[in-house]
């Protein structure tokens, strides 16, 4: 009878230090798997574009790119941007779609967002107003792009980009 106690208790010990192996080499390939994941997401700035409408209204458009090369789901939850020209806070905007219904970004993809800042001229300093009106100067744009994100296993993170143009 003690034989056998021992060859169920070996079995028994065996057994488990298999499972925790294979349990130990799964969460090691998943959590390393998620780490690479933020790692090679990109966030860019691929387009900016600076509309005059009228003498009291000027568009600013900034098209972002989310690029997921992982093998994992991301969700865009809020994408802001903060506008200077000159080293002079011009304003905030932000996508207030995504805030209602988070964008899916699928593995080895990427999706586009275009973010509308809309000025009030008549709410901006007399000369910022000129620099902005003229076209012989040459303006020098700071774009700050802050996109929130969920994902798997880290739940929510956050990361962000900025780009200086330089338009005449």
């Amino acid at each position: 009878m003690l034989r056998k106690q021992q060859k169920v208790i070996w079995f028994t010990f065996v057994i488990a230090t298999v499972l925790m192996v294979a349990t130990i080499a799964y969460s090691y390939t998943f959590y390393f798997g998620i780490f690479k994941a933020m790692r090679t997401f990109e966030l860019s700035i691929s387009d900016f574009d600076f509309t005059i409408l009228n003498s009291t209204k000027v568009v600013v458009k900034t098209a972002v790119t989310l690029n997921n090369t992982s093998d994992f789901n991301f969700y865009a939850l809020d994408i802001r941007e903060r506008v200077f020209l000159n080293d002079v806070f011009l304003g905030t905007a932000s996508i207030q779609e995504i805030i209602a219904r988070p964008v899916r970004i699928p593995p080895q993809s990427s999706k586009n967002a275009t973010i509308t800042l809309s000025l009030d001229l008549i709410l901006l300093k007399l000369e910022l107003i000129e620099f902005l009106l003229g076209n012989s100067s040459q303006k020098t744009w700071m774009i700050f792009v802050q996109v929130s994100f969920e994902g798997p296993l880290v739940e929510r993170f956050t990361m962000k980009t900025a780009q200086t143009i330089i338009t005449s």
